[in-house]
């Protein structure tokens, strides 16, 4: 359970989010409500930043790929399949945690400080767009392709609301649910061998498999709220 002034944060930040869906939309704004979608799916990304930081010292710089890959994954594998993107979504999250419990492990064995995971992290960051960008036959190049079927099409009449507000919940619901499963791991034996840092560069104490755990879980919400954002291209 987390702590009540977490819950309270939380709820507050809940109540200004959760009610500019409907908003926008009821005001006729679709632009504002994919800049809104935009912004929950990067608010996202921050608080599992900054929570895997916080409790494994390790600082990922390579974000968008594992967004991306996420993304893609879900994307041509539902194509490919013939099915609905929300069964190949787990997928694209498996993998792209897969790679950030890879490169959490690597890091962790050979001692890697901060800035070399970082520099590390940020070359991986750099092939992945080239790779993206090259590979045009795939995943479009750098303008990506037309992608509507993670959709919310069979909640829509029962809700009586708009499609895109009601995806837009999921997302919201990303950043507010990132912290939730962290105090567990953090509280338990392991977790309490994590000092608070002295150093802006501490070495990390923690477990080794607590540390990948962490990451992989971390790298899995980057995967699929990679995948909501994607959708929004077209």
């Amino acid at each position: 359970m987390i702590p009540a002034a977490d819950a309270r944060r939380i709820g507050a930040v809940a109540a200004v989010l959760v009610p500019l869906p409907l908003l926008a939309a009821a005001g006729g704004a679709t632009y504002q409500l994919r800049i809104l979608v935009a912004f929950v799916a990067f608010a996202a990304f921050t608080v599992a930043l900054n929570v895997a930081f916080a409790h494994t010292d390790q600082l990922f710089l390579f974000l968008g790929a594992l967004a991306g890959i996420g993304t893609y994954t879900t994307a041509l594998s539902a194509d490919a399949l013939g099915v609905s993107a929300w069964l190949t979504l787990p997928l694209g999250a498996l993998l792209a945690g897969t790679l950030g419990a890879v490169v959490s492990y690597v890091a962790a064995r050979r001692g890697m400080t901060v800035i070399v995971l970082a520099v590390l992290t940020l070359a991986l960051q750099l092939a992945a767009t080239e790779a993206f960008v090259g590979a045009r036959s795939l995943p479009g190049g750098s303008t990506g392709f037309p992608f509507a079927a993670l959709s919310v099409a069979a909640a829509t009449p029962p809700l009586g609301a708009d499609g895109q507000v009601v995806f837009a919940y999921p997302l919201v619901g990303a950043p507010l649910a990132a912290p939730v499963p962290s105090p567990p791991p953090v509280r338990s034996r392991p977790g309490r061998s994590v000092a608070p840092p002295v150093h802006p560069c501490p070495r990390p104490t923690a477990p080794l498999p607590r540390r990948v755990l962490s990451s992989f879980d971390r790298m899995v919400g980057y995967g699929r709220c990679g995948t909501g954002r994607g959708r929004r291209r077209r």
